[in-house]
């Protein structure tokens, strides 16, 4: 946990005034430069004389779902990319507060990148308890861990052979973290994780406060082949929820995360945090010389700055 307190700063003048050397003082403005904040836990003190923040806050964007890949004597090499993880959300809120008083600050991170097809487990979510990444298929839980409170969602593991693959965990944050991905469908075969949750961000109380959302994971490739295999991966969707709390509060600015494009992580156009994590991409046709892990990518972290 970090504290931070900026009070105001005492400016002391000395002016020469008919030849006399004489002293002033006064209170000089306070300081307008923006205080940054990063995944984890932290508080901040009011300055005296500080009466209006401005907080802006961005979620932590969701984890790419894993590829499936599948070597089969019949039908040869195929595979299907995962869907890239979706955006946090981001608004600017101006709160009235009291000087002197503390408030809590919370940023998500990102969400771990699902396992692909090739043996690979999830990542774990981004941020100082983010969730643990699933195990792939036989070496334990497949599905991710859901995250802390100041993490994102942990990425599901692969199912191997003809197992399922496991589901990417929740975003941190409570009430606006991010939905994990689905895994790949495989009836027939092996199919990707899917990626975690990004984890909300927040500031202040019930009260007086703000809160972005996280981004959703993408979901895992599934498996083309017949009869019954599914090889779309849908993206994950871009966080939505922002809210403003707080008597004579005002919302300066309010953008949902863009979803995952395909294989590629959402953006936010407002801010360059909190962005979704690419998806992995099967490697057609077979590299020998590849180690075959192709997993997808952790989403971007939240963020938080102040101003007054």
């Amino acid at each position: 946990m970090s504290t931070r307190h900026l009070g105001s700063r005492i400016a002391a003048v000395t002016v020469l005034v008919g030849g006399v050397v004489c002293a002033t003082s006064g209170v000089a403005q306070a300081q307008s430069n923006p205080e940054e904040f990063y995944p984890g836990h932290h508080t901040f003190t009011v300055p005296a004389g500080v009466h209006t923040l401005h907080v802006d806050l961005t979620g932590g964007g969701g984890g790419g779902g894993g590829e499936s890949l599948w070597l089969d004597p019949t039908f040869g090499a195929s595979g299907t990319p995962g869907g890239g993880g979706g955006a946090g959300a981001h608004v600017i809120c101006q709160l009235p507060v009291t000087p002197g008083a503390t408030y809590t600050v919370v940023v998500g991170g990102g969400g771990g990148g699902a396992g692909d097809s090739d043996f690979g487990s999830g990542l774990a979510g981004s941020g100082p308890d983010g969730g643990a990444g699933g195990a792939a298929f036989g070496g334990g839980d497949r599905d991710g861990g859901n995250g802390g409170p100041q993490g994102g969602g942990g990425g599901g593991g692969a199912g191997i052979g003809f197992g399922f693959a496991g589901l990417g965990g929740l975003g941190g944050g409570g009430l606006g973290g991010g939905l994990g991905g689905e895994f790949g469908v495989s009836n027939t075969a092996s199919g990707g994780g899917g990626g975690g949750g990004g984890g909300a961000s927040s500031f202040g109380t019930l009260l007086t406060g703000a809160r972005a959302a996280g981004g959703q994971g993408g979901q895992g490739g599934g498996t083309p082949f017949p009869p019954d295999g599914t090889g779309s991966a849908l993206p994950g969707l871009g966080g939505v929820i922002t809210t403003c709390i707080g008597l004579n509060a005002n919302t300066v600015a309010a953008t949902p995360g863009g979803a995952g494009n395909g294989t590629q992580g959402g953006l936010n156009p407002a801010t360059g945090a909190g962005a979704g994590g690419d998806a992995g991409i099967p490697d057609i046709p077979v590299d020998p010389d590849d180690d075959g892990v192709v997993f997808g990518h952790t989403g971007g972290d939240g963020h938080v700055t102040i101003s007054w």
